[in-house]
């Protein structure tokens, strides 16, 4: 579940770098900030979303506590809400560089994804039940 994070940056390089084509943004702060702006809400209404359809199923499925309830939830909303930053990000710095947008940011984005989503998630995991591990 926290692998799929990528997909929604994935979603938001598609439009950054299709806005970008047709030249309704261009690589500048201003722009940029623009994005984020109209992007942040959207990012995370959709993660509070996630994470509470994440929640329910594990608890109506699972039957487990609120500490790991706690822990996919927050887990959902954290790594939904990088994955549209780092959609955002990354292909304004692909077009600032000089490199192809379209070419760079899916597999980086993805890569990337996988990576905070493992560190997000543990982060949650020792925070919330790392006094299970003494």
């Amino acid at each position: 579940c926290i692998r799929d994070r990528g997909n929604t940056g994935s979603q938001t390089a598609t439009l950054v770098i299709r806005s970008m084509a047709l030249g309704q943004v261009r690589p500048r702060l201003g722009d940029f900030l623009l994005v984020l702006r109209r992007d942040i809400p959207v990012a995370l209404a959709l993660g509070v979303v996630i994470a509470l359809l994440e929640a329910l199923l594990a608890f109506f499925s699972k039957g487990v506590g609120t500490e790991i309830l706690l822990v996919v939830g927050l887990s959902m909303l954290t790594t939904t809400a990088l994955g549209s930053l780092v959609g955002i990000f990354l292909p304004f710095l692909a077009k600032r560089l000089g490199a192809d947008p379209a070419t760079l940011s899916a597999p980086v984005i993805t890569s990337v994804m996988d990576l905070l989503g493992v560190m997000v998630y543990f982060g949650y995991a020792y925070a919330f039940l790392g006094d299970l591990l003494r």
